[in-house]
């Protein structure tokens, strides 16, 4: 009976941590996740990770950590209501040269986003994050 009981109380982490992929971080206060969709992305038309946050949300944050020293660049993350190959519309853009930078989404409902690497000058990479599911 001990047994079975530790288990279910162990099972809610292990299907919570399903949501969390990659290097994916869990953040406070939960149920707010975070998911790495770049991880050393460098080449230019370079799409990420396409992440369905399961719902519609109005407003999101991304944040962009520059590696190597890219003398410019453009990154933009496209949403979509239907994920689809032609349905990708650019609605936030990043062309700041500082390491870490963030940006909020208002406004622009969808339920997929991912990133483009859209130019690049010099050499670089990027790691970017998003957040898939607020509380």
């Amino acid at each position: 009976m001990t047994r079975i009981i530790i288990f279910l109380l162990l099972f809610p982490a292990i299907a919570y941590s399903a949501n969390v992929r990659g290097t994916s971080e869990s953040l406070y206060p939960p149920g707010t996740s975070v998911v790495q969709v770049f991880d050393n992305a460098s080449t230019v038309g370079q799409t990420g990770t396409a992440v369905n946050t399961k719902f519609l949300p109005d407003q999101g944050t991304w944040e962009l950590v520059v590696n190597g020293s890219p003398t410019a660049y453009e990154i933009a993350i496209e949403g979509s209501i239907r994920g689809t190959s032609d349905s990708w519309y650019i609605i936030s853009t990043m062309t700041e040269l500082d390491t870490v930078n963030l940006r909020h989404i208002y406004a622009k409902p969808v339920i997929w986003i991912r990133p483009k690497i859209v130019s690049k000058t010099g050499s670089g990479s990027f790691d970017l994050y998003i957040i898939t599911r607020g509380n």
